[in-house]
């Protein structure tokens, strides 16, 4: 049999193990980000668009972005007590659903009624509207169009350089040369004099970023090239 030594040596060993994982378990610790999110999710029905850990103050806190409804709020999680502290809306969003008219088709009535060809084509969700900029024969035409219904709400056109007898390069070209110096869609292209030079200024988006590239309306050349952000 057993020493009884042996036993209570034991018995003690074990009962300081489970002593010692309830003192883990219960543990206060910090809510991870993956706790965070399940925290709002469990209170909120919406969708957390962004999370990020913030230490400012002696807080300790997860904000996280939620989308619900219709609108964005600002959710504040205090990491060391593991509660929502706070809830604020932060502005009322664009619910975003199924267009009638999708941007294929947009580009495909805007072609078929000026009979041109889309270069930059964008989606304004305050107007719900497509503003988009083709080039038809002799004329540069800036539209805005209902994604509703397809109507055109509004149109200016203006005639491009390429007719121009001082002008070699076509826009096609200048924009071309630009995407060289920038990757991204093509906003604003216009044709600009400047002492005595004719040049087109290429706008070119890719993301938050705009790039403006100046191209020699004559030789090609790449007069300058500015980023904003």
């Amino acid at each position: 049999m057993p020493n009884k030594w042996t036993v209570l040596i034991t018995f003690i060993l074990l009962a300081g193990a489970a002593s010692l994982a309830v003192m883990v378990f219960f543990k206060d610790e910090p809510l991870t980000e993956a706790e965070a999110r399940t925290l709002v999710n469990s209170q909120y029905s919406g969708t957390i668009t962004a999370l990020e850990e913030t230490r400012a103050d002696g807080e300790h806190l997860f904000i996280a972005e939620l989308e619900e409804k219709g609108a964005l709020y600002s959710v504040s999680v205090d990491a060391d007590a593991g509660k929502i502290k706070e809830l604020k809306k932060i502005k009322d969003v664009y619910e975003k659903r199924s267009l009638p008219v999708t941007t294929a088709e947009a580009k495909e009535i805007a072609e078929e009624q000026y009979q041109g060809k889309v270069e930059s084509l964008s989606y304004d969700e305050p107007e719900q509207a497509y503003s988009i900029r083709l080039v038809a024969g002799k004329d540069e035409i800036s539209l805005k169009m209902d994604a509703s219904s397809g109507k055109i709400l509004s149109e200016d056109r203006k005639t491009i350089g390429s007719n121009n007898p001082k002008v070699k390069l076509t826009e096609e070209q200048a924009i071309e040369i630009a995407r060289k110096e920038a990757k991204g869609e093509v906003g604003d292209l216009d044709l600009e004099e400047e002492d005595g030079r004719l040049y087109y200024e290429v706008e070119i988006e890719n993301g938050e970023n705009e790039t403006t590239v100046q191209v020699d309306a004559f030789t090609g050349t790449v007069l300058s090239v500015s980023v904003e952000d």
